[in-house]
């Protein structure tokens, strides 16, 4: 996994400094590749974008929905206060829950 993590961390650097993408406040390095590589902004170029979004929905979504239960475990372990082992009305650990909204928000 890291193998795969540090060769497309490669690959990407790669292809930004060959491409000549630069952070910008409008367009993400990503888009700025996208775009050139597909020559446009067309059919190709929007399902780079939407797998981008995917992506990072569903990362978004496994911090919620793995937290709980993770914090559950460790505080099952007295590394964490206990309180994260109760399980709320609902049948879910909500201090985990409220826990990552706060830092979320935070």
């Amino acid at each position: 996994m890291a193998g795969i993590l540090g060769s497309s961390l490669l690959g990407v650097t790669f292809l930004a400094i060959k491409v000549g993408a630069i952070p910008s406040e409008f367009e993400t390095v990503i888009s700025q590749m996208a775009r050139t590589v597909f020559d446009g902004r067309g059919i190709l170029y929007l399902a780079m974008i939407a797998g981008t979004t995917v992506i990072l929905v569903m990362a978004a979504n496994t911090s919620f929905a793995d937290f709980p239960r993770l914090s559950a475990l460790v505080s099952a372990d007295g590394f964490l206060p206990r309180q994260f082992t109760y399980r709320g009305s609902r049948l879910v650990y909500s201090t985990g829950i409220m826990a990552l909204a706060l830092i979320a928000c935070l």
